[in-house]
C-alpha cells in the first residue's frame, strides 16, 4: 500500500467517524479492508482509493463499508464486572430512590456493537432490581449497521455467550435456537438500537439518566474527545452518571466532572 493511500483511509475514518489511526495502523488498514476488496473485486487498495473521495457518505456504499471495516467491535457480557457491581451497589440504588416518582430509567450505550453491553444492564436489572411499576429503557447505538442488526436479534454463539456470561444467566434469559442462543422477548423489551455515530450532533436522543462509553474516547483526538463528553453532558441531569473505560479518564478534558465516591476507576458524576 502506498503511503498516500494509507493516509487517504487515515484522513477519510478521521472525518467520517472521528476515528483517529497511528502511523503505525498501516497493516491493520491493510488486512481489514481486504473483505472489501474482495466483495468489490478489487485488485488493489489504491484501487479502492480511486473509487472514493474524502466526500464519499459514511451511510451507504463504500464508504459505509471501509467505515465499518476500521471499526473496532469487541465486546463480550458482563465486560469489566467491577462495573457491573458498581451499578448494583451504587449506582441503582441511587437512581431508584432519586426516580422514585417517576419510575423510569434511561441509559445509552454509545458504541454498542453487538449489544451485549446493553442486555448485560438489562438482565442485571431483571435479576437484582426490576420493581413493580418501573421501565428500564437502554438505548444502544453504532454506526457499524451489520453489529447492529445482531444486537437487535439478540442473537448469540456459542462462543460469545461463554464470554462473561454467568451460567446462571444463559439458562434463565436465553432460548437455544439451532446451534446459537437467543435473549427471551422479556429482555430484548428493554433495549432498542439504532445508527449513530459520535463524531455527529446527538439529535433525537433524548435525555439520559446514565451513559455508557466505554473503551471508545481512545479511538479519537483530543478534541474530539473533549467534543463528544461535553456533548454527553448536555444529555445527563445533575445526578446522571458517565460510565468510561476504567483506562479512560477526563483528566485534562473536562473540570465539570468528579469520579464516583466508592466506585471504580471511568465512573463520573457532574460537579
Amino acid at each position: 500500500m502506498l503511503p498516500e493511500t494509507f493516509n487517504f483511509f487515515r484522513e477519510y475514518v478521521r472525518r467520517a467517524a472521528g476515528i483517529v489511526l497511528d502511523q503505525d495502523k498501516e497493516y491493520l488498514v491493510r488486512t481489514r479492508l481486504q473483505d472489501v476488496l474482495r466483495d468489490h473485486k478489487l485488485g488493489s487498495l489504491e484501487e479502492l482509493r480511486s473509487r472514493m473521495d474524502l466526500a464519499t457518505t459514511p451511510r451507504s456504499g463504500l464508504g459505509k463499508e471501509v467505515v465499518e471495516s476500521l471499526t473496532t467491535n469487541e465486546t463480550s457480557f458482563f465486560r469489566d464486572l467491577k462495573v457491573f457491581q458498581v451499578f448494583k451497589e451504587l449506582i441503582l440504588p441511587r437512581l431508584l430512590e432519586a426516580r422514585k416518582t417517576v419510575r423510569n430509567l434511561r441509559f445509552w450505550s454509545a458504541a454498542s456493537s453487538t449489544g451485549q453491553e446493553a442486555y448485560s444492564l438489562a438482565m442485571l436489572w431483571r435479576e437484582q432490581f426490576n420493581p413493580p411499576g418501573w421501565n428500564l429503557r437502554i438505548v444502544g447505538t453504532d454506526l457499524d449497521e451489520t453489529v447492529l442488526a445482531q444486537a437487535k436479534s439478540g442473537e448469540y454463539t456459542r462462543l460469545e455467550v461463554n464470554r462473561g456470561l454467568p451460567a446462571k444467566y444463559l439458562v434463565r434469559y436465553f432460548d437455544e435456537v439451532d446451534q446459537n442462543w437467543r435473549l427471551k422477548q422479556e429482555v430484548r423489551n428493554h433495549a432498542e438500537f439504532r445508527w449513530a455515530n459520535l463524531h455527529d450532533p446527538f439529535s433525537g436522543l433524548g435525555k439520559f439518566d446514565v451513559i455508557l462509553c466505554r473503551n471508545v474516547l481512545i479511538y479519537f483526538d483530543a478534541e474530539s474527545k473533549k467534543k463528544i463528553l461535553a456533548r454527553m453532558l448536555e444529555l445527563l441531569p445533575p445526578d446522571g452518571f458517565l460510565v468510561l473505560g476504567g483506562s479512560e479518564t477526563v483528566f485534562g478534558l473536562l473540570d465539570n466532572l468528579k469520579p464516583l465516591t466508592g466506585g471504580v476507576a471511568g465512573i463520573y458524576t457532574k460537579q
